[in-house]
């Protein structure tokens, strides 16, 4: 079984990984992708916000190419926790970093890669994840063509 687990590095992301591994352990031969997506920094307003850490000296046209490398760390590193979680439940993974609207990449690489189930969690780690992610699962249940497994954090 091909499996598609969604995470976001927040708490339910990680019981999606979790429950991904549980998943796998009922059919020989599955293996998990796990999937981070992180949205484009388009650009930023000449009179905008900079984030000190950037610097004085940082050129405003490569603020975005900062942030964007910034958050593509970001899913590298909570790719490599899931990651962690899988090697010892003992399953076959690979590891994934989209760019795009989290639905749309979602939905397109379980198109793409033929996947047999899409993991996803209900909420993010924030009020407003929580709204966002809420949409987006609710728009990968909707429009995946494989079946699509909610994951909610509970205890």
């Amino acid at each position: 079984m091909k499996i598609l687990a969604c995470t976001d590095g927040s708490e339910t992301g990680t019981k999606t990984v979790e429950m991904a591994a549980k998943v796998a352990s009922w059919e020989e031969d599955s293996e998990v992708t796990v999937v981070f997506v992180y949205q484009p920094i388009q650009a930023v307003p000449p009179h905008g916000y900079v984030p000190h850490h950037y610097g004085g000296r940082t050129e405003r046209e490569n603020i975005p190419k900062d942030v964007e490398k910034d958050l593509m760390d970001q899913g590298e590193h909570i790719l490599n926790k899931a990651g962690e979680i899988l090697e010892r439940k003992e399953v076959s993974y690979q590891t994934q970093l989209e760019e795009g609207h989290p639905a749309a990449a979602i939905v397109g690489y379980a198109e793409e890669h033929d996947m047999d189930l899409i993991l996803i969690g209900d909420k993010g780690h924030s009020k407003l994840k929580k709204v966002l992610l809420g949409s987006v699962s609710s728009a990968v249940v909707q429009e995946a063509d494989c079946h699509v497994m909610v994951v909610k954090n509970k205890e």
